[in-house]
C-alpha cells in the first residue's frame, strides 16, 4: 500500500469516526431524553416528532416507543396509543433498530407492552392494563415494575387481596435491588390500605440494606401519618444528613417540628 493511499484511508476513517460521534451526540432520541430528564416533555415531543418524519428514523420502533412515553406524559393518550401500535407493528415485522436477533425483538416487545400497560393505567382502564402486563410477563416474569403496575391495577379495581398477593410473590422471589424495589412497592400498597405498621416494617427492611435519603423521607412520612412525630423527625434528619438540600425532607421536617413545638 502506498503512503498516499494509506493517508487517504486514515483520513476517511477519521471522518467516519468523528461523524459517528457527532451523530451520536445529537441523535434526536438522546436530545429528547435530556429534555425528559428536565420534565420538558413539550420540547422532547417536538424533537422526536420532527425526527420521525425523516427517512432515517421513521421506521425506528424505539423512537416511536419513546415518543409514546412522552405523549403519555403530555396526556396525549390517543397519540401515544398510535405510536405504540405502530411500534408493535414494526417490531412484529422484524424491522428492528432496538437490538439484534430474537433477544432484541423480545426486549422491544416487552418495553412496548410495559408502556402500553402504563398508558391504560393512566387512562384508568385497569382491565386493559392487566392484559398488557400479562403479555409482558410472558417475556419477563421477574420484572418488578410490571408486578408493581399489576398490584396498582388490582387495588384500583378494589381487589386488595390480589394486589397484596402480587407483591408478596415478587418479594419472596427477589434479591438485591429487585427486592428493594419490591419492598418499596409493597410498602406503598400497605400505605394506601392504611396498614401503616406493615408499611413501616417494609421500609425498615429497605433501610437496613439501602439507607437512601428518599427511603428515610418515605418512612418518615409514614411515621407522621401514624402520629409518631419523634420518629418522623429522626428520619427526616437522617435524610438531610445524606442530602442537606433535599427540598421534600426540609419541608416535611419543618411540618413535623411544628407539630412537636420545635424549630
Amino acid at each position: 500500500m502506498s503512503m498516499r493511499l494509506g493517508k487517504k484511508i486514515l483520513i476517511c476513517s477519521s471522518i467516519i469516526f468523528v461523524g459517528s460521534l457527532v451523530l451520536g451526540a445529537f441523535h434526536p432520541k438522546l436530545v429528547a431524553d435530556s429534555y425528559c430528564r428536565d420534565n420538558n416533555y413539550k420540547e422532547a415531543h417536538a424533537v422526536l416528532s420532527k425526527a420521525l418524519k425523516e427517512p432515517l428514523f421513521k421506521n425506528d420502533p424505539s423512537m416511536l416507543l419513546t415518543n409514546a412515553l412522552i405523549r403519555r406524559n403530555l396526556n396525549d393518550y390517543s397519540g401515544a396509543r398510535a405510536n405504540l401500535d405502530e411500534a408493535l407493528k414494526l417490531q412484529q415485522a422484524n424491522k428492528l433498530l432496538w437490538g439484534s436477533g430474537a433477544s432484541g425483538k423480545e426486549e422491544l416487545a416487552f418495553a412496548i407492552y410495559k408502556e402500553s400497560a402504563y398508558l391504560f393505567q393512566d387512562q384508568k382502564l385497569y382491565e386493559e392494563a392487566l392484559k398488557e402486563t400479562d403479555k409482558a410477563l410472558k417475556i419477563n416474569d421477574d420484572s418488578v415494575p410490571i408486578h408493581r403496575a399489576r398490584a396498582k391495577c388490582f387495588f384500583s379495581l378494589n381487589q386488595a387481596d390480589k394486589a397484596e398477593n402480587e407483591l408478596n410473590s415478587v418479594v419472596d422471589k427477589s434479591t438485591g435491588s429487585d427486592l428493594t424495589d419490591a419492598l418499596v412497592a409493597r410498602a406503598e400498597l400497605f400505605r394506601d390500605e392504611h396498614k401503616i405498621d406493615l408499611a413501616i416494617k417494609d421500609m425498615t427492611t429497605v433501610l437496613d440494606t439501602d439507607p437512601t435519603a428518599s427511603s428515610y423521607v418515605y418512612r418518615g412520612q409514614m411515621y407522621d401519618e401514624k402520629g409518631d412525630f419523634k420518629s418522623a423527625l429522626a428520619d427526616f434528619d437522617q435524610a438531610l444528613l445524606k442530602n442537606p438540600d433535599y427540598a421534600v425532607a426540609i419541608e416535611n421536617r419543618a411540618e413535623v417540628a411544628a407539630k412537636l413545638g420545635q424549630k
